[in-house]
């Protein structure tokens, strides 16, 4: 089965009202994600006023999984996908594996990178992979690569249950039934990983463009499409 029929289908961002929970959904499809840039080119530091935000944060990230481990973990992870016949997406690798890359991506709720430190066995679907990349603050969710044998991995979204704040804490003793309320905690929120780390950094950027003390986007610096979008949501 294909993860756009193990999964409903769903981004899942800030929740600008702050009602109801952190995150809301909003529309897995938009023409402004379907073909994000070939490289990392557009991930540029951040307003100084952003970094200041995050500096915290990030700290507290360094002391809790140190840079060290995080690195080991890659390196199991590669080394294991490659023993599976599975290909870490390029431009997963490369931010991955920098640190300045990573914190040039903001995050509204605080979000910080974090590799499982093994490819997880899906307990959804038997032969289907799953590495976690990155988590909320407080574990609300989690967001993992999806790797299937038949597909480039997607992007999906666990929220924490009962069960489980991360899915690479399940046994594969867990009943049927609890496994069933893990999936439909579950969304598939991107197609790709560049999709998704391209829209994860925008939503996040509009965040601070329309809450913070920074410079707003100028059509300038973005197509004129992506621009419309950005416009559209800082109106909200």
């Amino acid at each position: 089965m294909e993860a756009s029929q193990l999964f409903r289908r769903a981004w899942l961002g800030p929740n600008p009202e702050g009602k109801g929970g952190t995150y809301a959904e909003y529309t897995f499809e938009h023409p402004v994600f379907q073909s994000p840039p070939s490289n990392l080119d557009w991930l540029t530091p951040l307003d100084p006023f952003i970094t200041d935000q995050m500096k915290p944060h990030w700290q507290e990230r360094m002391e809790l999984w140190p840079w060290e481990t995080f690195q080991a973990n890659l390196e199991t992870l590669k080394r294991e996908s490659k023993e599976t016949g599975l290909k870490l997406p390029r431009r997963f690798a490369e931010l991955m594996s920098s640190l300045e890359l990573q914190q040039r991506i903001p995050s509204a709720t605080a979000c910080y990178f974090d590799l499982s430190d093994h490819l997880i066995l899906s307990p959804f679907q038997t032969g289907d992979r799953i590495i976690r990349f990155l988590n909320d603050q407080q574990a609300c969710c989690a967001w993992y690569l999806y790797f299937q044998k038949s597909s480039s991995p997607c992007v999906i979204c666990s929220s924490s249950t009962e069960q489980s704040n991360f899915l690479d804490e399940l046994t594969n003793t867990l009943p049927l039934e609890r496994v069933e309320v893990i999936r439909k905690a579950t969304l598939l929120v991107a197609p790709t990983f560049d999709a998704f780390l391209y829209r994860f950094w925008l939503e996040n950027l509009n965040w601070n463009w329309h809450w913070e003390k920074v410079v707003k986007p100028s059509p300038l610096t973005f197509p004129s499409n992506l621009f419309s979008w950005i416009k559209s949501r800082l109106r909200r």
